[in-house]
């Protein structure tokens, strides 16, 4: 049985980082399942891959899958981050949720919108569906553009902060954004955001 399952959404054939995503995670935690949540036109590149209809709605798309997948550990990913060593003991807590607190100013559409979105979802630890099925529908309830864009991470921080969930809060280390192409930070795992993916 594996110790932990390791998701992570991907919408298209054309995100070569997520191969490398993957390499890292068999590398660093070789007993993980790898689940790909994705549409039916794109390849599998995982373990095993669970489709649903893509309507261009990521955010409501990722976090449908979520909540319809039922686990009891799982490390939760964006496509364009690197696991660089065992991340297992984040579980030795007691949570229902693990999230990384921002640490950078975040924007959309010209909006300082830090405060609404206080964790970074590119990294994030679960114990089980229901913070997603709530998160799911806080997020369906947005505007159209925040469910194509941005509104899972404003649905995740509703539901962290007004869900009743018990929520562990992590530091960067579980989620660096690399500063330049030769970063020397030892954080676990790194998250290549925007045009740092060619540094990958």
């Amino acid at each position: 049985m594996s110790s932990i399952d390791v998701s992570f959404v991907l919408v298209g054939n054309d995100r070569p980082w997520a191969k490398k995503m993957v390499a890292s995670v068999r590398e660093h935690i070789p007993d993980a399942r790898l689940i790909q949540m994705s549409d039916e036109a794109t390849d599998c590149i995982a373990d095993e891959m669970i489709t649903r209809p893509y309507d261009g709605r990521m955010m409501t798309f990722r976090l449908d899958h979520l909540a319809a997948f039922p686990h009891k550990r799982m490390l939760i990913l964006d496509d364009d981050c690197i696991v660089k060593g065992d991340v297992l003991g984040v579980f030795n807590s007691e949570f229902d949720v693990a999230l990384t607190k921002r640490t950078e100013p975040a924007t959309y559409e010209g909006c300082n919108i830090t405060e609404t979105c206080p964790y970074n979802t590119g990294v994030m630890f679960s114990r089980g569906g229901k913070f997603w099925k709530r998160a799911a529908e806080v997020c369906h309830r947005l505007p159209d553009r925040l469910q194509r864009w941005w509104g899972d991470q404003m649905a995740v921080a509703v539901t962290a902060q007004k869900g009743g969930f018990r929520v562990r809060e992590l530091d960067t280390h579980y989620n660096w954004t690399p500063k330049e192409r030769d970063d020397t930070s030892d954080a676990l795992i790194w998250h290549y955001k925007g045009t740092r993916k060619e540094w990958m």
